[in-house]
């Protein structure tokens, strides 16, 4: 009960303005920790090198396949890969 009230106390009095990150950083920010490049990345999701760099532009977009090699590779939801603005949906 405690916790509850102080989460809406913090809520309410210092809210967290997390601001949003598009997938592309996400999956930059991924590869960066993971010491990865554009050529690993193309070569984890079986694509051509080259397609590597252009996914990291948002040129071409992820498939639901893609998408799930993401998640598994990095250990997170596939969610963090969709937006509106670079990547499609499932």
């Amino acid at each position: 009960m405690l916790s509850t009230l102080v989460e809406a106390y913090e809520n309410t009095h210092d809210p967290i303005d997390a601001p949003a990150i598009c997938s592309l950083d996400a999956l930059r920010a991924l590869l960066d920790e993971h010491g990865m490049s554009a050529t690993d990345l193309a070569r984890l999701l079986g694509v051509h090198r080259s397609m590597g760099s252009k996914l990291l532009k948002g040129e071409p977009v992820l498939t639901a396949r893609h998408l799930q090699m993401l998640s598994e590779r990095f250990k997170v939801s596939t969610d963090l890969f969709l937006d509106r603005q670079n990547m499609i949906p499932l």
